[in-house]
């Protein structure tokens, strides 16, 4: 009589060809945090390196009142980008990563996918001495291209003005 037929066959893995099973992504939503990799219970999956998709924001930038794309300076800084490239893809979306380094709620924190895995990155303290480097090594804005005939006013105090 063949194993095959045993009563006990239940017990013993089919062979198998290939994958043990397939994954479906939908990479216009994977983020790349690597969180299915650690949660794998098989540790059969690992993160393929790839470029980021256009419709993805990171739950960060999501969480981000001013939007900042904190994946974007994040990336740069971790492959040896200078702070003052980091200061200007910050400044993109908010003009005063000093100030609002000090008063922000920091909400990016609270959506920052790595605290699934220990604790979230301190954004709002990289993004406040990214704006006292700045303003330590004098960095200024590009001048515009043309200018508004019309006077401007500030009204308000700090980062409500």
């Amino acid at each position: 009589m063949s194993n095959f037929f045993s009563k006990y066959r239940h017990l013993s893995d089919p062979p198998v060809e290939g994958v043990p099973f397939k994954l479906n992504l939908d990479e216009d939503k994977c983020i790349g945090c690597g969180l299915c990799v650690k949660q794998c219970p098989t540790q059969t999956i690992k993160l393929v390196e790839r470029a980021y998709s256009a419709n993805q924001v990171p739950a960060c930038q999501h969480s981000c009142s001013a939007g900042v794309d904190v994946r974007k300076y994040m990336d740069l800084l971790t492959s040896g980008g200078s702070f003052e490239e980091a200061w200007k893809i910050i400044t993109e979306a908010n003009p005063m990563p000093s100030v609002t380094g000090r008063v922000c709620p920091h909400d990016c924190e609270a959506g920052c996918n790595r605290s699934a895995v220990d604790s979230a990155v301190n954004i709002n303290g990289i993004e406040r001495f990214i704006g006292d480097y700045a303003l330590e090594n004098k960095l200024a804005f590009d001048k515009p291209k043309t200018s508004q005939p019309e006077d401007i006013a500030v009204i308000g105090s700090g980062p409500s003005g």
